[in-house]
């Protein structure tokens, strides 16, 4: 299953003159992970799915939509990971009327 970040670098590759290893450069990672996430066969970190949100808004503004959306899934996945965002664990026992 390809993920979201994995959606955006294929519109970008086929789109946009963004080459995987300037992406990945840019990124910080590998070339071979941004293949392999444009593939479907592994996802990349979500502070680089960041950097790359930020990198198609300003090198591919036609992808902006989907780049927001990108941003803000991996800050809410971040939040969750880093426990900062309230959880709500158990049910109150007193019933609410």
């Amino acid at each position: 299953m390809i993920s979201t970040a994995g959606r955006l670098l294929q519109k970008v590759h086929d789109s946009a003159d963004l080459a995987p290893r300037e992406i990945a450069h840019a990124l910080g990672v590998d070339a071979a992970e941004i293949v392999a996430c444009r593939t479907g066969l592994s996802a990349l970190p979500l502070e680089a799915q960041m950097r790359l949100a930020a990198l198609v808004a300003t090198r591919a503004p036609a992808h902006a939509r989907g780049a927001t959306r990108l941003y803000e899934q991996a800050r809410a996945a971040l939040r969750v990971h880093s426990d900062s965002s309230v959880r709500h664990d158990s049910y109150p026992r007193v019933r609410f009327r």
